[in-house]
């Protein structure tokens, strides 16, 4: 991430004895920022990262070498990240039962992979409703990882949600970005939370606090990826993500314990946001 980061600034190596400007800093950051959130992968987790990282070098010291000081904050927002995951990871596991239980989960989320991994190796007994989620079918790769540690899994595909997450017991969906309007995930995320009301179950987001998008940046940028068309004339919407609302949804697992839509909505709002990182978003818009 540190290389990263000297790359989209055009930093000069640590060694080199040059100097980079702030401006030339920032500018570079936020150019990096909007390309990475073109490919539409982790959005909130890119912002957090960005934003930490932005004012670390906005307030840096003129003696500060600035090169050095993105490196720096970049290494300890990472460290924060993945002390937050292994956090996160055994508070899913604690709210899986101890007795055999069928779980159902939408798309590929690693948290919920590690945490369903761990209560298999803790002596639970989790089986695992997986759909293939289409259009990017992560969820052939989720299924695939369940099914070779041991886990009885089983592969639906997304049209068979309604009928298939009758069996289930307990919903757990991973999420890109929890924002002030609701969860931002994978494309198919909204008619799995539907599809969980409607038969009464459970539904849990599992998402580190890392993933609280700030509300001051509005909504996250949703693109529309490019595809070909199947013939002249016909578009086909090949979009990652879709907005659930936060009704209908349990709670949010977080590293901080089990919050409510209420409490998130309220650490969405309290979140600052750095100048150039909310120039660089307003953009791709």
């Amino acid at each position: 991430a540190a290389w990263l980061f000297c790359l989209g600034c055009d930093a000069p190596a640590p060694d080199s004895g040059e100097s980079v400007s702030r401006a030339a800093i920032e500018t570079g950051l936020a150019g990096l920022l909007i390309d990475l959130l073109r490919r539409q992968e982790s959005l909130a987790p890119l912002v957090f990262l960005f934003n930490k990282v932005l004012f670390a070098a906005h307030g840096a010291l003129p003696s500060e070498n600035l090169p050095d000081t993105v490196r720096q904050a970049a290494g300890q927002v990472l460290y924060e990240i993945n002390e937050r995951q292994a956090g996160l990871r055994r508070r899913v596991v604690a709210l899986i039962p101890g007795n055999e239980v069928i779980v159902f989960t939408h798309s590929y989320s690693s948290t919920v992979l590690d945490a369903l991994q761990l209560a298999h190796m803790g002596g639970r007994r989790p089986r695992v409703f997986c759909t293939e989620s289409q259009p990017g079918g992560e969820g052939r790769a989720m299924a695939a990882q369940l099914a070779q540690s041991g886990i009885p899994t089983t592969l639906i595909p997304d049209a068979a949600v309604f009928d298939s997450i009758q069996q289930a017991e307990m919903v757990l969906i991973g999420a890109d970005s929890l924002t002030e309007r609701g969860v931002l995930a994978k494309m198919g995320t909204r008619a799995v939370v539907a599809a969980a009301g409607s038969a009464h179950l459970p539904c849990y987001v599992v998402a580190d606090s890392a993933k609280i998008w700030p509300a001051a940046l509005g909504d996250p940028p949703v693109l529309d990826l490019p595809a070909d068309e199947p013939q002249p004339g016909m578009r086909w919407l090949h979009r990652q993500f879709d907005l659930t609302a936060w009704r209908g949804l349990s709670g949010v697992v977080t590293d901080n314990g089990l919050l409510t839509a209420d409490e998130v909505i309220a650490q969405s709002r309290e979140l600052p946001v750095n100048a150039a990182l909310q120039a660089a978003v307003n953009l791709l818009r």
